[in-house]
This record gives structure tokens, C-alpha cells and sequence, in this order.
């Protein structure tokens, strides 16, 4: 059973892979060849000799936007700007890919309006309060510079991101249930939904798919500061890397390259929703 469950994980996120990749595989056309060798040279130039300074890099920018040495207007402001950047990202990804929804929203005004209900009423703010939570603790934990590691940081942010993600779907479906009828009125009927529905976001069924992968987005600089610090820590691991990534064109096709690595990045969330989503479904019944 443990294994069935675990190879089903496995393969969602072969295909959040797939999805990633498909996306971005075209997307080295839209830079010049000059500016494909300078992103290619400093790829290479990181991964052939990593240190903790590129680690620190990603997390560097991320403490530009979200510190505790900023006001909280423009805290709120800047989460508030990247959730909905992330957002309107997916939100095409998702328009593009489910068959026939471009031209619906286009010739239906009543389901464009639904979509933009549930859109600005359930999905922003969820993100919004997700991606709150999450540079908040961020920026706490980034005070400690001794025990900020990035490694534990992305498993923390990733799994805290997660549970938070989940109890704020269940919170929304609960007073969409006592205060607009949704769910027949039940709000143990809009408990059991939410299992079920994070799961399919999993696999990009549902709109809910938008917002979770949106919340996603924020823990990729962790990401790529936790994959830099490991490889500037443990030279073992690095020479692992570059034997198991030879074969990506990081001279030629960056974009590809780095697509790639955002899908590994993104099968990583996928699983471990996927875990927490079953778990859902399991305690709900």
C-alpha cells in the first residue's frame, strides 16, 4: 500500500516535470545567442566551483523585498505584488492547458464571473495570507544568521507552507458554507471537499491548482540557495550533480536547463502535498 501510494507520488511529479518542461522549451528563443552565453557562463562558472556566497545570493534578494527591517505597509505590499504576480502566471498556465476554457471565459460572461469570484474571493487571498506567513517566518528565522541553514529552511517553508495552505482552504470552504449556502449549507460537507480538492490541484484538475503552485513559487529561491549551499558544503554531492546533469545544455539552451531544474523543484512540492493531501483525506471522512 506504502508503495503504491508512494509511486503514484512519484509519478504526479513526473509529470509536474513534463508540465515545467513543456512550458519553458521554447523559451531560449526569446533571448538573444549573446545573452544565452552569459547566463550559461554563470551557471557554469556556479557549478563548477560553488561557494557559500552563491548560496547566500537567491536569499540576498529575497531579504531585499521581505526583512523585518522594512515597514509593514511595504512588507504587506511586496507579498501582496508577488502573490498576484504568481498567480496571473499560473492562472495562464491553467487557461492554456484545459481544453476549451480560453474561449469559454472569452464568449461566457457568466462563467468568466465565477472565475473571477472564486479567483479574488477564495484564491488571493489564501495566497496572500500563505506567502505572508511564510516570508514572515523567513525573515525571523534570517535574523540567526548561525542557524540559518537553507536546507532546513526550504523543508521547513516547504512543508509550512503546505499545512498552512490547507487550513486556510478548509477555513474558506467553511464560511463559504455558513455564510453563502456552498456546500448545501454543510460545513462537514465543505471539510470532506477539501482533501479531494487539493488533490486534484495536484495534478492540475481544478483552479485550486493555480493557488497552491502559486504558493509554490515563493520557496524556489530556497531552493536554489539550499541546492548551492549543499554544493558548496559537500563536494561529494557536487561532483553527484554534475555527473547527473551533464547531459542538460546549459550552454545553449539555459532556459531549458533551468526549466528543468524548476520542475525537479516543483515535483519536490508535488510529492510532499500530496502526502499532506492524503493525509487530509484520510482524517476528513
Amino acid at each position: 500500500m506504502l508503495w503504491d501510494e508512494a509511486l503514484a507520488h512519484l509519478t504526479r511529479a513526473s509529470g509536474a516535470v513534463a508540465m515545467i518542461a513543456a512550458t519553458f522549451w521554447k523559451g531560449d528563443n526569446l533571448i538573444s545567442k549573446e545573452g544565452r552565453k552569459r547566463i550559461s557562463a554563470t551557471l557554469q562558472s556556479k557549478l563548477d566551483a560553488p561557494t557559500p556566497g552563491n548560496a547566500a545570493e537567491p536569499l540576498d534578494l529575497m531579504g531585499l523585498y521581505f526583512s523585518n527591517e522594512i515597514s509593514a505597509w511595504r512588507f504587506a505590499r511586496n507579498v501582496l505584488v508577488f502573490s498576484s504576480a504568481s498567480l496571473a502566471m499560473l492562472m495562464i498556465v491553467y487557461v492554456s492547458i484545459v481544453p476549451g476554457l480560453f474561449s469559454q471565459l472569452l464568449g461566457d460572461g457568466e462563467a468568466r464571473s465565477r472565475l473571477l469570484r472564486q479567483f479574488f474571493s477564495n484564491g488571493l487571498g489564501v495566497v496572500f495570507f500563505v506567502n505572508y506567513f511564510a516570508f514572515s517566518l523567513y525573515a525571523l528565522r534570517a535574523r540567526n544568521l548561525r542557524q540559518f541553514t537553507p536546507m532546513r529552511t526550504l523543508a521547513v517553508d516547504i512543508v509550512l507552507k503546505i499545512i498552512v495552505f490547507i487550513l486556510c482552504t478548509a477555513f474558506t470552504y467553511m464560511i463559504f458554507a455558513y455564510y453563502f449556502d456552498a456546500f448545501a449549507g454543510d460545513v462537514r460537507l465543505a471539510l470532506k471537499a477539501v482533501g479531494p480538492t487539493i488533490w486534484d490541484a495536484i495534478f492540475f484538475r481544478n483552479l485550486t491548482s493555480v493557488y497552491l503552485y502559486s504558493v509554490a513559487v515563493s520557496s524556489f529561491p530556497l531552493f536554489l540557495s539550499a541546492i548551492m549551499a549543499a554544493l558548496a558544503e559537500n563536494p561529494r554531492f557536487a561532483d553527484a550533480m554534475r555527473s547527473a546533469f551533464f547531459w542538460l545544455p546549459f550552454e545553449e539552451k539555459p532556459i531549458r536547463a533551468l526549466s528543468v531544474v524548476t520542475g525537479i523543484f516543483v515535483a519536490l512540492f508535488a510529492v510532499v502535498a500530496a502526502l499532506f493531501a492524503n493525509l487530509t483525506l484520510q482524517i476528513v471522512v
